[in-house]
């Protein structure tokens, strides 16, 4: 009877100790030199501050307890810590489509294996990041062509179907805009897509730079590379082929002929001809792109004076405009 009463003397203390504290990490240190696990799941269970409740479940070794704390807690923040701790898939199913919070929902789908239920989370969960979750847990092939061609939710749950298909011929159709899909959608086709014809096309032709980027990511010909280098309307998509450029005669023509200096650029650090990078060096109408030169330049020496004419040109531009 006597140690009975101490324990409970113990546990009352321990209980009143964790409900005065109002400091969240003096609260985490205390849990941590706390064993006793029917203390534990007391503070669990009536802790009066939502962080005691929390330290005391991440202590907790009864996964029942847990489980009933996962599911009824007023908290979201000890739900959400609690069903970090599950793996019962009945139970994680059932907080996965049915708790009030999204973030509880979406933990419990990052430990849910089961593709049943995970198929109908995928297909009928809420909000959209929830099955987005479930979608990147999917192995049904034929579950995941049907979201990612005809999902109406946003384009992340379809984005996230499709980097999951291993079907190619209709990868291709996606990242040809067949599904009218928005250009996330295309772009992460394009990303799981390996036929280079159809990676080609899209790269020259779809209207939106970061599908055309996607593609282009994985082209090797140097022919497709030197059109989208020299015709493309987006410069940072002509940035990325003429870094994957190798010739030299194209290199040249956008080096002394791009619009845009950042291209230039680019494409004199990738230039062989010692002469023509001098060239460039003297008469780019650009500072950058003459810096890129120099830096460019073998002769280091050389180099040197350049940069020297680059700055003293810079300073007079600026009295010029100071005067003005």
């Amino acid at each position: 009877m006597g140690e009975s009463m101490d324990t409970c003397s113990t546990l009352a203390s321990r209980l009143a100790k964790m409900n005065s504290i109002c400091d969240q990490e003096f609260v985490y240190r205390e849990m941590q030199n706390i064993a006793d696990q029917v203390s534990l799941a007391e503070i669990a269970k009536t802790g009066v501050r939502d962080f005691t409740r929390e330290a005391a479940v991440k202590r907790l070794s009864d996964l029942e307890l847990v489980a009933e704390i996962a599911s009824h807690d007023t908290s979201y923040h000890v739900r959400k810590t609690a069903v970090k701790k599950l793996s019962d898939q009945v139970v994680l199913a059932q907080i996965a489509e049915k708790d009030k919070d999204e973030f509880v929902r979406e933990a419990a789908v990052e430990n849910l294996t089961d593709q049943v239920a995970l198929a109908r989370v995928a297909k009928k969960g809420w909000p959209f990041k929830v099955r987005r979750a479930a979608v990147k847990k999917l192995m049904d092939q034929a579950l995941l062509a049907e979201i990612a061609c005809n999902d109406k939710e946003k384009p992340y749950v379809r984005s996230a179907a499709v980097e999951k298909l291993t079907d190619q011929a209709l990868l291709a159709y996606i990242a040809r805009g067949g599904t009218f899909g928005s250009w996330e959608v295309r772009c992460a086709a394009a990303k799981m897509l390996t036929d280079l014809v159809v990676l080609a096309k899209i790269a020259r032709t779809d209207e939106d730079s970061s599908v055309r980027r996607a593609a282009l990511g994985k082209l090797t010909d140097q022919a497709v590379l030197a059109q989208i280098a020299k015709d493309d309307r987006d410069p940072i998509v002509r940035c990325d082929a003429v870094k994957k450029l190798t010739d030299q005669v194209v290199l040249a023509e956008i080096a002394k002929g791009d619009v845009i200096p950042n291209v230039r650029c680019d494409a004199v650090m990738k230039l062989a001809d010692q002469v023509l990078v001098e060239d460039i060096a003297k008469t780019d109408s650009d500072w950058a792109v003459r810096i890129a030169a120099a830096d460019h330049l073998e002769d280091k020496k050389l180099a040197q004076d350049f940069y020297f004419q680059i700055s003293e040109g810079a300073e007079n531009e600026r009295v010029q405009m100071a005067a003005a």
